[in-house]
């Protein structure tokens, strides 16, 4: 488990310098953070077939390289929300926005402790155990790549939905931001 995870941790660090290039020669958050999202999709879902050791390295370490984009560039897209808000309000107090990401951040955490309470129920996962069934091994492959993938796809097309700030916009708020002296 250590060398896998270590392995996730090296294609995250790896991936640092090719998704802030990526991100730089793209100039689109939005495309940017989308791809990147697509991507880590697939890397997660890539996870439900590894049977072996080496396979099992192989995925973790593109897992963490497309894990990347999300934690390099996440506090970019927020920065972009950021302006968004000071331009609306004219207000350079972001208090309110901070809070409600600290909010869904420790949602986000609820929901991880019961989709893993309800998938261990359901499987008959027996804690501290050294043997499995084959019910409880297939229900920790679903929670560590079936689920996460469901997941990070919906985030992703909302995302794509809902984000607003295309390269237009955001330079247009960056204007307005000087405007503002901000």
């Amino acid at each position: 488990m250590i060398l896998l995870f270590a392995l996730f941790l090296n294609g995250a660090l790896i991936s640092v310098p090719f998704w802030i290039w990526f991100a730089k020669k793209n100039k689109n958050n939005k495309q940017t953070a989308v791809i990147g999202g697509i991507l880590l999709v697939m890397g997660s879902f890539l996870t439900t077939f590894y049977i072996g050791v080496i396979d099992s390295m192989i995925y973790m370490f593109i897992l963490g390289f497309t894990m990347g984009n999300l934690w390099v560039l996440t506090t970019i897209y927020f920065s972009d929300v950021l302006d968004e808000r000071v331009v609306l309000t004219h207000s350079d107090v972001r208090g309110a926005t901070v809070g409600v990401v600290g909010f869904l951040s420790r949602l986000s955490r609820g929901a991880q402790i019961s989709i893993f309470a309800l998938i261990h129920i359901f499987t008959g996962f027996v804690e501290g155990s050294t043997t499995q069934t084959a019910l409880a091994q297939f229900g920790i492959r679903l929670h560590i790549s079936v689920i996460p993938a469901i997941i990070l796809l919906i985030c992703t097309i909302i995302f794509w939905k809902k984000y607003p700030l295309t390269p237009e916009k955001t330079f247009e708020i960056k204007r307005q931001l000087k405007e503002l002296g901000f």
